[in-house]
C-alpha cells in the first residue's frame, strides 16, 4: 500500500471526528516515521548506504505532503503548533533523505546530518507539546 493511499485513508478516516483528530492522526504518523528511522552517519560504498537511503524514503514519504494540513482551518493555536512540528519533522526527514542521497554519489559532507539531527530532535519536543494540547 503507498504512502499516499494511507495518508488518504487517515484523513479521510479522522476527518470525519473533526480537525483536531486529523491533526493528532497525521502528527502521530510522521513522529513514529521519524522515531523509527535511525539519524546516523554513513561511510560513501558500503552496504548501509543503500538501506538507509530507502528508510529515508520511506519515512519521508509516510509524513508525505502538506495536502492534508490544507484542509484544516489552523486558527486555533493547538492546531497551528501541530502543523509547526509535522513541518519540522517532514523538514528534518528530508535533511536526512537528501544527506542519504549525497553519500549515494560520494559527498560525505556531514553539515546536512547535523541539521537533520538538530530539526528532528527540536520537532520531537515540539510534536510532543503539540500531542499535550490536542
Amino acid at each position: 500500500m503507498s504512502a499516499a493511499l494511507v495518508l488518504a485513508v487517515l484523513a479521510g478516516n479522522a476527518a470525519a471526528a473533526g480537525p483536531q483528530a486529523t491533526a493528532r492522526k497525521l502528527l502521530t504518523t510522521c513522529e513514529g516515521a521519524a522515531n523509527s528511522l535511525p539519524i546516523v552517519a554513513l561511510e560513501a560504498n558500503t552496504p548501509r548506504v543503500p538501506k538507509a537511503n530507502r528508510r529515508a524514503q520511506d519515512a519521508f514519504y509516510v509524513c508525505g505532503d502538506n495536502s492534508p494540513w490544507l484542509k484544516l482551518n489552523l486558527k486555533s493555536r493547538a492546531l497551528h503548533q501541530a502543523y509547526h512540528a509535522w513541518d519540522d519533522l517532514s523538514s528534518g526527514l528530508g535533511d536526512y533523505l537528501t544527506y542519504c542521497e549525497d553519500v549515494t554519489f560520494g559527498r560525505t559532507d556531514t553539515s546536512l546530518l547535523h541539521d537533520a539531527q538538530h530539526d528532528l530532535t527540536r520537532a520531537r519536543e515540539e510534536a510532543k507539546r503539540a500531542l499535550a494540547k490536542l
